[in-house]
């Protein structure tokens, strides 16, 4: 089960040597480990955009990667609606919506073999001889 959070944040001048220039990565808090895949995934396209939000903004196009098919297609979505509402997921309902707001941005999925360096970010340092094993 995912454990935390990472981020790799690079530009690209019209398709040439993307570049990197920001690496972020934190643990899940509280109840954040105990969210669904899903939730996890959203949340942390909600933390991104939340910490890089001035890059997005003032960038002519924004493009997210995401390797969890299902957190592409919420995201994507203008509205989620439900004909019962005790099935509603407020978290993913939330996160959809603050997602919506950044109109210059694509969300396109990765595969997560291909998806290596935020895998990498996100994985903490093991302190102790076991954790390295």
């Amino acid at each position: 089960m995912a454990r935390s959070l990472g981020l790799l944040t690079a530009f690209s001048l019209e398709r040439k040597q993307v570049q990197p220039i920001l690496f972020l990565s934190r643990l899940l808090k509280g109840a954040e480990t105990r969210y669904w895949p899903t939730e996890i995934e959203l949340a942390g396209i909600v933390w991104v955009l939340t910490k890089v939000k001035h890059i997005v903004e003032s960038a002519p196009k924004t493009v997210v990667y995401t390797d969890h098919g299902a957190a592409l297609d919420i995201a994507k979505k203008t509205s989620i609606t439900t004909s019962s509402t005790a099935k509603t997921n407020l978290r993913v309902v939330r996160a959809s919506d603050f997602i919506q707001h950044f109109q210059n941005m694509e969300i396109r999925h990765k595969p997560g073999a291909k998806h290596i360096v935020p895998d990498h970010a996100r994985r903490p340092i093991p302190t102790s001889a076991k954790e390295r094993s």
